[in-house]
């Protein structure tokens, strides 16, 4: 499986690199698919923003259970520094 070199922030010792597997940006991806799509739900049809949008939103997404979806979809935001959300 091929990965992608990315450069974070310089820090007091340089550049930080760290290596991303395709499959961990398709997580990442699938998790930023699920925030969106809730949210233009939200924004734009008016729909309720609850744990059980995001919870079936998640599930159809990673096509997983709920309780696997939602601990796929929190296990991203933590890695963006977002807290739990479950």
């Amino acid at each position: 499986m091929a990965s992608l070199t990315s450069t974070r922030a310089a820090s007091p010792r340089g550049p930080t690199e760290y290596e991303t597997s395709d499959a961990e940006v398709d997580e990442l991806q699938s998790a930023a698919a699920v925030a969106l799509i809730v949210l233009r739900r939200a924004l734009v049809e008016g729909a309720a923003l609850t744990r059980e949008t995001v919870l079936h939103e998640a599930a159809i997404t990673f096509g997983a259970a709920r309780q696997e979806a939602a601990r796929r979809l929190d296990a991203q935001a933590q890695r963006v520094g977002v807290s739990s959300l479950f």
